[in-house]
């Protein structure tokens, strides 16, 4: 399970990533903006997922 959990995660960096790239492009802003938005944007995902995954330990818990 954590294998596959860390597999996801590197996966969605590298599509991230990508569009980023593509919206660099397109828009033809520079990327450290860009950069400085998705730091801000994942950072707010990865709390988001931590708050979900621990409310799924909770939920299967045997006590």
């Amino acid at each position: 399970m954590k294998a596959e959990k860390i597999m996801w995660g590197s996966l969605t960096v590298q599509m991230s990533i990508l569009v980023l790239i593509l919206i660099s492009v397109l828009t033809g802003r520079p990327v450290s903006n860009l950069l400085a938005g998705a730091f801000g944007v994942s950072m707010f995902l990865s709390i988001l997922s931590s708050i979900f995954v621990r409310n799924e330990k909770k939920k299967y818990r045997i006590d």
